[in-house]
């Protein structure tokens, strides 16, 4: 596979930590992107775990939502697990008034994602 265009991602322990490069998308086909690059980090060997970090995510697109509930889902189905930290004020706000955080959890930092997740 090519080196993902919109996020970066490394496997450690069986935990993937997904990283966005930009702080927001525009065009329907760079979600298409995200989606398939994501579930390929979700798909690596081993991967047990993913930790979506959002540190430079301005905002929080309804389509990104539905990303995450939808990797949230085929996770589950193999009994993994997905969450998310870093969010930022305005984003955090967006995933409390879906109640996405019913979902996924969400965590201050990166380290507190990892420990919660068993990484």
């Amino acid at each position: 596979m090519a080196e993902p265009k919109h996020i970066t991602w490394a496997v450690s322990n069986g935990l993937a930590v997904v990283r966005f490069r930009y702080e927001r998308f525009r065009a329907l086909e760079e979600y298409e992107e995200i989606d398939r690059e994501m579930n390929s980090a979700a798909a690596a060997e081993g991967v047990r775990a993913v930790v979506v970090n959002c540190d430079v995510l301005e905002n929080f697109p309804s389509r990104l939502l539905g990303i995450l509930a939808g990797l949230s889902k085929r996770l589950s189905k193999d009994g993994r697990k997905l969450a998310v930290c870093r969010l930022r004020p305005e984003p955090l706000r967006v995933f409390r008034l879906t109640r996405l955080d019913t979902l996924i959890p969400v965590y201050a930092g990166e380290d507190e994602a990892r420990a919660a997740l068993g990484a």
